[in-house]
């Protein structure tokens, strides 16, 4: 095995030639002439020929992985031979050669030489070589890039870091600009960065995103399952970890080359953002809290990746959306295990690349903001399922988790399929993009978390049963928001006692920055549908009362009644923020849709695009907030009774929320009334 494994790399090519005649004739794969870690130890020795681009060597090459001898006759059992040639080389394959061939291919790329652990340069960059040369191959490479593609991942991480001596820590705690350009002008990171790049130009532009996304949802499975695991054996065991695969995630948006296909930036990232959402929320009870720190931030910057489509009129909104019919058929045919993942057969097909949903650059942009109406499907959903706590389901591929327990007794996993029905999503109601079905999804996202981990359900329909009335003279110390809090639900109080409140201040911290950047993301829309989508959200966005949905409801709840000021002032911030966005797109948009009126609409041919914003809250929202509660009181007085002597440390943070605030109310009366009340009350005359 050895003198195989050495002559078939031999520098002469007749040498190599003569040693796969050999391997040939001696080790066919159905015979088992040798044991199975010989044969991938010669496997792995003689896949470098392909190395030489010599025909005559890749030719016997692929006979012996397909079941074919030196003259291109049919062998292995006479039961399972075929007589069209094409079937006998997949059958063959797929039963004895395939299981070798993936194990000798991850042997090379993690560095191993012949099967043994002796390692390769840092830099080689032979791995990558090979299987683009394997790809070639119709009936060999796409058939095992679902096995090992991970392992490309994994090699080249491994190989940059080592080469630039990287910490283990992902890049968006960094500088991503200094560190892709650090690895850009180090001579062996700039050859190896080169070469992924051309492996992964190979594939179709949607394959490695939604490779990552399949991924993604499979490490939320596997996380799971093993949380179920350690409940019930003590001991916490897993392969693949989620903080390593968001590290790789976090590793490829630097250094793929994103610009290749516009329709990577403006469809296939927001389909795998929506997809993360998705697995996050169907998860989240599963998820430890640093997990999901690390998964939100990875998420942001997959959006920041992410380019606006350009919508144009009559043009539809296709979408592979979670719980849709087109979805679920999507997951069927790449259904993935949970040990490893199923080949996709269309990966390498010459088909026509799916239309890019942003046409050519236009020759000026107008920048216009609008508010559009919000479509309230989630908000029933939550509402309607409010009472039983069961959370959302994000992914079809999320299958038989049934009601189990976490930890606790009180944390349940309800079934994934339970309510995929009723998260599905009308997308003939209006024109929408993938990024609206992100921020509909977070919104569930962050429902739920609050729910989970900082504000029970209870409180929310409390507060807003009383209006948010309280004494707002009360020191935080002794408002009422405790005994609230007792009659919470038993997820509530379990996760209060396990989790420490660092953990998900990092997390909720990490959630309302992704929140807010979905909530102010883009959309380019061609002037000549732009006058229309003007009057149309002019007449449905009157500024009538409309209650808040059931997401806002709840980071309303958490502003007010939340038990640490951290936690609290983020929530505000994040209020303040979506506040002060839907006031500024009102203000641009009232501005022009005059001018729009007296306009003479355009085709998009003309080359006219709008910006559009549509922010989550409506004007219907902030007139109720205004009119039927006292949120913006109370939050007044909290940021107020923070500025104590018991809380020197809240005093800055306090003070830019509330200036904020005070620019932000409809009435500066409201922040001026607070102050007032605070400078006579009788415990501080």
């Amino acid at each position: 095995v050895e003198a195989v494994s050495v002559s078939v790399q031999d520098s002469s090519a007749l040498v190599q030639r003569s040693t796969l005649d050999l391997i040939l004739f001696c080790f066919p794969f159905h015979l088992f002439q040798a044991t199975r870690p010989d044969m991938i130890q010669i496997l792995s020795a003689a896949l470098h020929v392909v190395l030489r681009r010599d025909m005559s060597l890749n030719r016997r090459l692929y006979a012996w992985l397909l079941g074919f001898d030196n003259n291109g006759c049919v062998i292995g059992p006479r039961s399972t031979r075929h007589s069209n040639p094409e079937e006998h080389a997949i059958y063959y394959f797929n039963n004895f050669s395939k299981d070798p061939l993936i194990q000798a291919m991850v042997g090379i790329l993690q560095g191993k030489r012949c099967g043994k652990e002796e390692k390769l340069p840092l830099h080689d960059l032979k791995p990558f070589r090979i299987l683009i040369s394997l790809l070639d191959k119709p009936e060999l490479g796409p058939a095992i890039l679902e096995d090992v593609l991970i392992e490309v991942f994994r090699t080249l991480h491994s190989q940059c870091k080592a080469e630039l001596n990287l910490k283990t820590q992902p890049s968006y705690c960094e500088d991503d600009t200094q560190l892709s350009s650090k690895m850009r002008e180090n001579k062996k990171t700039s050859e190896l960065i080169k070469t992924a790049n051309l492996l992964f130009n190979s594939f179709e532009p949607y394959y490695m995103w939604d490779y990552i996304a399949r991924w993604f949802e499979e490490c939320c499975r596997i996380t799971l399952s093993a949380r179920l695991h350690t409940s019930s054996h003590g001991k916490e065991t897993s392969e693949y970890s989620l903080p390593e695969f968001c590290l790789l995630v976090d590793f490829l948006l630097d250094i793929v080359s994103l610009e290749t296909y516009i329709e990577i930036q403006t469809e296939h990232l927001p389909q795998l953002l929506l997809r993360m959402i998705s697995g996050l929320t169907s998860h989240l009870p599963a998820l430890c809290l640093s997990e999901l720190t690390d998964c939100l931030k990875l998420c942001s910057k997959v959006l920041s990746k992410v380019q606006p489509p350009l919508l144009s009129p009559g043009s539809e909104c296709k979408l592979h959306f979670p719980g849709s019919t087109s979805f679920v058929q999507q997951k069927e045919d790449q259904k993935v295990s949970s040990s490893n993942l199923e080949p996709s057969g269309d990966v390498f097909e010459d088909g026509e690349n799916p239309p890019s949903s942003q046409s050519s650059e236009s020759g000026f942009t107008e920048f216009v903001q609008y508010q559009a109406d919000k479509i309230d499907d989630i908000d029933k959903v939550l509402g309607e399922g409010q009472d039983s706590g069961s959370l959302p389901q994000g992914s079809a591929s999320s299958e038989t988790e049934t009601a189990s327990t976490i930890g606790s007794e009180d944390t349940m996993i309800p079934s994934s399929t339970s309510q995929e029905a009723k998260v599905a999503l009308p997308v003939g109601n209006s024109q929408k993009t993938t990024m609206q079905y992100c921020l509909e999804y977070f919104e569930q996202f962050l429902t739920q978390f609050i729910r989970l981990y900082i504000i029970p359900n209870e409180v929310t329909c409390r507060a807003f049963a009383t209006g948010f009335q309280m004494d707002l003279c009360k020191d935080r110390g002794q408002t009422d928001d405790c005994d609230l809090r007792d009659k919470g639900d038993a997820t509530f109080l379990a996760t209060e006692q396990q989790q420490d409140s660092k953990d998900y201040h990092h997390a909720f911290t990490a959630a309302c920055q992704l929140f807010f950047e979905c909530s102010s993301f883009p959309v380019y829309i061609a002037e000549g549908s732009l006058a229309s989508s003007a009057h149309s959200n002019k007449s449905e966005t009157d500024f009538d009362q409309v209650k808040p949905p059931v997401w806002l409801q709840t980071l309303m709840t958490a502003c007010c009644f939340a038990s640490d000021f951290s936690i609290q002032s983020v929530a505000i911030s994040l209020v303040l923020d979506l506040v002060g966005l839907t006031q500024s797109v009102a203000a641009v948009s009232g501005e022009n849709l005059n001018n729009l009126e007296s306009a003479q609409p355009r085709s998009p041919s003309q080359g006219t695009v709008a910006v559009v914003i549509m922010p989550p809250v409506t004007q219907g929202n902030l007139t109720y907030i205004t009119q039927k509660t006292e949120f913006f009181k109370q939050v007044a007085a909290i940021l107020w009774n923070q500025l104590g002597d018991k809380t020197p440390q809240y005093y800055q943070r306090s003070v830019e929320l509330f200036y904020q605030l005070h620019n932000l109310v409809p009435s500066s009366s409201i922040c001026e009334d607070v102050i007032s009340q605070q400078l006579l009350h009788k415990d501080k005359v």
